[in-house]
């Protein structure tokens, strides 16, 4: 699941790259060299800056991936959980059976002890 998310994540960055301003493809800078010197420092800004956002999306992704991947972890102990809980419940009701017929097990062989000792 992550390494499909990664390559998705791999592929919006080469979209993204594609998809960059003519202004920023090297050789689009002219004129002289100080003002080349501030086209390039904003070129490597308008660089950096796209990045940080490409690295934002990814980290807003991952989050969101990881997220999900957790709540689907406790999702599934929750449903773990809720299956042994109806096991110990039909279990527990079995024995209640069973006790309840024990007892009139019992209170049938007393009340043959009570008539046996009459005669």
């Amino acid at each position: 699941l992550l390494y499909v998310n990664g390559a998705a994540s791999a592929l919006q960055q080469v979209y993204a790259l594609q998809t960059l301003p003519a202004c920023l493809y090297p050789g689009s800078a002219m004129g002289d060299g100080n003002s080349r010197g501030m086209e390039l420092s904003q070129l490597l800004t308008d660089i950096r800056k796209h990045y940080e956002k490409i690295i934002h999306r990814s980290r807003m992704e991952l989050d969101a991936c990881i997220s999900t991947q957790l709540l689907e972890v406790r999702d599934a102990e929750l449903n773990k959980g809720e299956d042994s809980l109806q096991v110990a419940r039909a279990e527990l009701n079995d024995a209640r059976r069973q006790w309840q017929s024990l007892q009139v097990e019992i209170e049938s062989l007393l009340a043959l002890v009570r008539i046996t000792a009459r005669y």
